[in-house]
């Protein structure tokens, strides 16, 4: 799960990505007004993000500067070039610093041109630098500024 919480103090959001039913569940929480709950279906977008998200945690990162690799959404393969931005201290979900790869993908239609329903030009993603790659940060441009996801707690699945 992952919350935003960093400018608005008294807003709280958590994402719950469940892959078995493939749903999002989203929790919103304000200072004095009653928690918003709701289940979203994943698209075929998100669920290639998410493989997107997930392909990146099995990079040697240490070893190259840049990566490609392909990816499909049910309708399209998209190249994917992958920059390493280097390594930064983030914040763990104990509260400790810990060192984290900064990378920021490219994603491109089959014909090399932009993938069009999504302009990931300005996202970054934090993996820590150990043996698990766990995302411990995303921040991505949008139209009035940004927006940034930190990790706040991690279950490994079980079985």
């Amino acid at each position: 799960s992952y919350e935003n919480h960093r400018r608005n103090r008294d807003k709280k959001t958590e994402l719950i990505f469940d892959s078995s039913k493939k749903i999002l569940h989203v929790k919103k929480e304000k200072t004095g007004r009653p928690l918003r709950e709701k289940d979203t279906a994943l698209s075929a977008c998100t669920t290639y993000m998410v493989s997107l998200l997930l392909r990146l945690r099995g990079w040697s990162f240490s070893e190259s500067e840049k990566e490609s690799f392909l990816i499909h959404d049910g309708s399209g393969y998209y190249r994917v070039n992958v920059q390493l931005m280097g390594r930064d201290r983030v914040r763990a979900p104990d509260g400790k610093r810990v060192e984290a790869w900064r990378v920021r993908p490219l994603v491109e239609a089959e014909d090399g041109s932009k993938e069009p329903s999504s302009d990931l030009s300005g996202l970054e993603l934090w993996y820590s630098d150990d043996s698990q790659r766990l995302l411990m940060r995303l921040r991505s441009k949008v139209v009035l500024g940004s927006v940034v996801f930190e990790m706040v707690e991690h279950h490994a699945p079980s079985g």
